[in-house]
């Protein structure tokens, strides 16, 4: 994953797998704001990486699962439909859920900067650069 994959999680905020959750009816169509997004310049590992991202977001949006459900029930007692109903609820826990990511993406980094400055971490680069191993960027 390069830095621009990076950034446009962060700066963006990712609902990757939003679809597949708080799906409450397989009947209504996928909400517009539910997105999709590929990545052409993705390394071997890719992949894993994005899955990782797409964790770290469904978790945040489980955390908000509740006040989700209840503001859909109380925008169709208001009387909007459905669909709508639940976009302006997604609307509503949109910045909640943007903050459970960066909270949970803090913790990790904060986590992995002190890893990657130890030296156990540099000397174990250097010798799988001197093995032959994988290049390190």
């Amino acid at each position: 994953m390069d830095i621009h994959d990076l950034q446009w999680h962060v700066k963006q905020w990712c609902y990757v797998g939003q679809s597949e959750k708080r799906k409450a009816d397989d009947n209504h169509e996928e909400d517009p704001i539910s997105k999709k997004f590929e990545h052409d310049n993705m390394d071997d590992y890719g992949d894993d990486i994005e899955e990782h991202f797409r964790q770290m977001a469904n978790e945040a949006i489980d955390k908000s699962e509740d006040i989700w459900n209840e503001k859909v029930e109380e925008f169709q007692q208001n009387g909007i439909p459905f669909k709508k109903a639940r976009a302006n609820a997604y609307a509503y826990v949109f910045d909640i859920d943007k903050g459970e990511f960066v909270k949970t993406y803090t913790t990790l980094l904060k986590r992995l900067i002190p890893i990657t400055e130890s030296e156990i971490h540099k000397k174990i680069i250097a010798e799988i650069i001197d093995l032959g191993g994988y290049a390190i960027k």
